[in-house]
């Protein structure tokens, strides 16, 4: 199982396939146990690595998350990616993931060649959007509980408590996730989502705004699809990827 040592955290990642890297970046409240399906698929033409931030998944599990969860994630995929001494990879984040994504390119544009960023919310947290996935988590059905078991273990509610606990208090901080430095994205940048996703019901608002930043930026949106659009219609997420790679060359 292979880790890396961040700030005295043991951080766990998946590391499989042959090729150019790609980092795999999971959103709020995943890991890389649940993106399985995903990262075959990648593997079979890029070196993906996918790793569980610190206090999710596999990693060591932290007091509490940092409010500036995001940020703070980004330094530690930075620091993953010194470690591997990757360079030139592609940065795939999914929901939560894409911020993570965005941010590990301002911190480290030499080490990117791209990002894709798929199903977010945008630069800015919206209180009445967080009380309702809170709300929903509270809830705790089923096939809720089973994915949060699968990506984390049995001490998986302690990991959800805690990234409630954060979104609340980053909601109330306010502010950019970017810490206002989106203009220094400077790499080719996919961004992709449903305009059907039942999370982000106006997903086009957030990631538009974010997108006339980035002169860079490509957006696809579709008309179908739930939530993220990389898990409820795959084909035609990596078939965007595909083109938009190819582009590139």
């Amino acid at each position: 199982m292979p880790t890396y040592d961040h700030n005295g955290t043991r951080v766990h990642y998946e590391r499989t396939g042959e090729g150019p890297p790609l980092v795999l970046l999971p959103g709020n409240t995943e890991s890389s146990a649940v993106h399985g399906p995903t990262i075959e698929r990648f593997a079979r033409e890029f070196e993906v690595i996918c790793p569980d931030y610190p206090g999710y998944g596999r990693s060591d599990r932290l007091t509490e998350l940092p409010t500036n969860f995001w940020w703070s994630s980004a330094e530690a995929v930075v620091a993953l990616m010194a470690d591997l001494d990757l360079s030139d990879a592609v940065l795939v984040g999914v929901s939560g993931g894409a911020v993570v994504a965005l941010s590990a390119t301002i911190m480290a544009p030499g080490r990117v060649r791209a990002v894709v960023a798929d199903s977010w919310f945008g630069e800015f947290l919206d209180e009445a959007r967080v009380h309702a996935w809170i709300a929903e988590r509270d809830r705790r059905d089923e096939r809720a509980l089973a994915f949060w078991r699968h990506a984390h273990g049995d001490d998986f509610g302690r990991v959800v408590a805690a990234d409630s606990a954060m979104m609340l208090a980053a909601v109330e901080a306010g502010g950019s996730v970017f810490h206002g430095r989106l203009n220094e994205v400077r790499c080719p940048v996919l961004m992709t989502g449903s305009l059907s996703d039942e999370v982000l019901p106006d997903i086009e608002r957030g990631m538009c705004a974010v997108a006339r930043q980035i002169p860079t930026a490509k957006v696809v949106f579709v008309p179908t699809g739930a939530h993220p659009l990389a898990w409820s219609r795959p084909r035609l997420f990596r078939a965007e990827v595909k083109r938009f790679l190819a582009d590139l060359s």
